[in-house]
C-alpha cells in the first residue's frame, strides 16, 4: 500500500506544477515581442515549449533577433538636414567605447553604405546595421571631403541597452545600431 501512495504521488508530481516559458525578441526598429507561454503540468509544459518556439520562429522570419543576441556599433542616427538633395543618413552620436568610437566615427558623420549596400535613408540604414552580437558589419562614412570604411564588431545586447539608456538620456534620437 505505501509503494501505491509513493508512485501516485511521483505521478502527481509529474503531472503537476507549472511552466511558464518566456523570450523577448527584437527587430531593427526596437520594437520588442515577448513570446510568453505557460502550461499547467507535463503536458501543458510541453505544449508551451512548442507554442514558445513557434512565435520565435516566426518572428525570426520577419527580421526579429532574440534580444539576448541583438549587437550594436554604437552608431545613433538620424535624418540629413544638411541639403534637400542630401538623403544618407547622418551620425547624431556615437556611444562611448563601443565599436564606432574605438573605429573613430563622430557626430555629423553621413553613412554612405552598410555591407556594400546604399543607404539612402535612416531606416535602411538602421536595417542593415542591425544584427547578431560578435558580427562585423562594414560601414562606409562620409566625414567632409574623405570617404572611410570602418569595419565594426557588434557587441553584445547589455551594451547594446546601455548604449540605449544613454542615447535616451542625452535625447540624442534613435537607438543606437
Amino acid at each position: 500500500m505505501n509503494k501505491s501512495i509513493f508512485m501516485f504521488a511521483v505521478v502527481g508530481l509529474s503531472l503537476a506544477g507549472c511552466a511558464s516559458f518566456d523570450q523577448d525578441m527584437v527587430n531593427s526598429n526596437e520594437e520588442i515581442h515577448r513570446c510568453n507561454q505557460a502550461g499547467i503540468g507535463l503536458l501543458g509544459a510541453r505544449l508551451a515549449t512548442t507554442t514558445r518556439d513557434t512565435c520565435v520562429s516566426s518572428l525570426e522570419q520577419l527580421g526579429y533577433l532574440k534580444a539576448q543576441s541583438r549587437g550594436s556599433t554604437g552608431l545613433v542616427l538620424g535624418a540629413s538636414e544638411r541639403s534637400v538633395i542630401q538623403t544618407a543618413p547622418v551620425v547624431l552620436s556615437v556611444a562611448e567605447n563601443s565599436p564606432a568610437a574605438r573605429a573613430g566615427a563622430k557626430a555629423g558623420d553621413l553613412v554612405l553604405k552598410v555591407n556594400g549596400e546604399p543607404v539612402l535613408d535612416v531606416n535602411l540604414a538602421r536595417r542593415l546595421l542591425f544584427g547578431v552580437a560578435g558580427e562585423p558589419v562594414i560601414v562606409e562614412i562620409q566625414r567632409g571631403f574623405i570617404t572611410t570604411a570602418y569595419t565594426l564588431q557588434r557587441e553584445s545586447a547589455d551594451m547594446a541597452q546601455a548604449q540605449l539608456a544613454i542615447a535616451k538620456e542625452t535625447g540624442a534620437g534613435s537607438s543606437p545600431d
